[in-house]
């Protein structure tokens, strides 16, 4: 079949987010629900309350200029707010 060498099934995300798979997959790979899997990752990180990355590629970009933006997206930019 064409999961002999899958290290996992992702669904199919948004559309059938939710959705009961309508045929089993067969294979000795998990299967991960997109939205789901997002949902736990985002509710561990809100309980671990990382800090904000001070540095590396993770650290928040320098401020730049910008034009035709919303103010509050332009001043968000520029470091303002």
């Amino acid at each position: 079949g064409t999961l002999e060498c899958a290290d996992g099934v992702l669904r199919a995300g948004p559309p059938l987010a939710g959705l009961p798979p309508r045929r089993a997959v067969r294979g000795p790979v998990p299967r991960v629900a997109q939205a789901a899997a997002a949902v736990n990752k985002a509710e561990a990180l809100a309980t671990l309350k990382p800090r904000k990355a001070t540095a590396g590629g993770f650290r928040r970009p320098g401020a730049k200029p910008s034009t035709g933006l919303s103010p509050a997206l332009a001043a968000r930019i520029a470091h303002e707010k």
